[in-house]
């Protein structure tokens, strides 16, 4: 995963137009929803899995490049990620004659990542000047992790970005978030920054 990290960090250098004078610089908050396991086993030794939605969220620092007229920008991110562990499974559908085992898993306390991404931003409708409909497309690693979790992620969205006075840029998506580490999981969420415009 270390290696997967350091591929992504060259990729954003790679992305990053030879002539970007221009660009912002913002910061950025998350919160939705990420898809944990919690794994539990009966006393034959079979093992059973409960695919729960946690809660998650982010905080972070965002970078803009290309001149602020353009309808397509890249975007590098570098932001903090705190999931909710999963809660205890629900043996609830399952049968009664056997016993069933599993770690506590509501003693569990958030775990916090350090993830960088990049992408771009596209502008689908609107003034990049005033109010402009926008997609987003952000590839990614969480790559600073305390247990070794690290995961990739793919994070496509759509939103809205709106300038004030030409130097502030308030963004807004809604996105879906595919991770990977070890399988597929599947989550989303929403996204609200305020950018200062450099050029």
């Amino acid at each position: 995963m270390r290696l997967l990290a350091a591929l992504f960090s060259a990729s954003a250098l790679l992305m990053a137009p030879s002539d970007a004078l221009a660009g912002g610089v913002g910061l950025l908050g998350s919160y939705g929803v990420h898809q944990d396991a919690a794994y539990y086993y009966r006393d034959d030794g079979e093992q059973g899995v409960d695919r729960q939605l946690r809660p998650t969220s982010g905080v972070g620092i965002e970078l803009l490049l290309g001149d602020r007229d353009d309808r397509l920008q890249g975007i590098i991110r570098f932001h903090g990620v705190f999931d909710s562990p999963p809660e205890n499974p629900d043996l609830s559908g399952e049968s009664g004659d056997y016993e069933y085992l599993h770690p506590d898993y509501d003693a569990l306390e958030t775990r916090r990542a350090g993830a960088m991404g990049a992408g771009l931003q596209w502008g689908l409708y609107g003034d990049p000047n005033k109010f402009q409909l926008i997609a987003t497309t952000v590839i990614g690693s969480a790559f600073m992790t305390p247990d070794n979790l690290e995961f990739a992620y793919f994070q496509p969205g759509v939103g809205v970005t709106y300038t004030l006075a030409k130097r502030y840029q308030f963004v807004a998506t809604l996105d879906y978030t595919a991770r990977f580490r070890k399988s597929f999981n599947n989550g989303g969420g929403a996204l609200i920054g305020f950018r200062y415009m450099i050029d």
